[in-house]
């Protein structure tokens, strides 16, 4: 772009052009940006996190020379004209898509990334009784203690009646499950269903009214 103050809307900036990878326990970090051809963030209402492919032009051997495994961090910002800084924390679940160039010097592949809570939802199983909650209280307690979320819960849609449930060997998203499917909104809204999701702000939990 020849002037940089002028930008249409859908522009999308980088701040400092930096695209940091870190091994898993964040010993070391290379700036991947010059390696970077896309990059396509997802809001899902279906896996209730954000998920994100970022594809990689590798003429530099990252896989073998980093290495690059599958376990690794990536942290960017992005800014558009409109829009604050966002920055989000990703974690590498695998590597995709590998293919090499006749000349055998240019490997091109596509990171397939997940948050942490994606993760943290894949191992974590438990058994408990939420008993005398309103199912937006239980909601609240499933992700902020029993998922142990850091993620802000930003859109909290009040609900009627009582969450009273044993949870026996499920998944925090199970249950997730559960009080959407049973929960019916109190703030006079014409439907019961609800939605769960998560996007650049942090968590919702609302009617598809709302």
């Amino acid at each position: 772009m020849a002037n940089p103050t002028e930008f249409d809307v859908g522009d999308t900036l980088i701040p400092n052009k930096e695209i940091t990878l870190y091994s898993f326990n964040k010993s070391k970090k290379l700036n991947i940006y010059p390696q970077v051809t896309g990059i396509d963030i997802y809001e899902s209402l279906d896996n209730y996190t954000i998920t994100a492919d970022i594809y990689i032009a590798d003429g530099i051997e990252l896989m073998n020379n980093f290495p690059l495994g599958g376990e690794e961090i990536i942290e960017m910002s992005f800014q558009t004209p409109n829009r604050d800084e966002l920055t989000y924390e990703f974690f590498v679940e695998s590597i995709q898509g590998v293919t090499t160039n006749t000349q055998q010097n240019l490997r091109s592949y596509r990171l397939r990334c997940v948050t942490k809570d994606y993760l943290k939802n894949t191992f974590k199983v438990f058994t408990r009784r939420y008993k005398d909650m309103k199912y937006d209280e239980a909601l609240s307690e499933l992700i902020q203690t029993d998922l142990g979320s850091e993620v802000t819960l930003m859109t909290i849609e009040s609900t009627k009646g009582k969450f009273d449930y044993i949870v026996n060997n499920k998944r925090p998203f199970q249950v997730v499950d559960l009080i959407k499917e049973r929960s019916v909104s109190a703030e006079g809204n014409k439907s019961s269903l609800f939605v769960f999701y998560q996007d650049s702000q942090g968590y919702h939990f609302q009617t598809i009214e709302k």
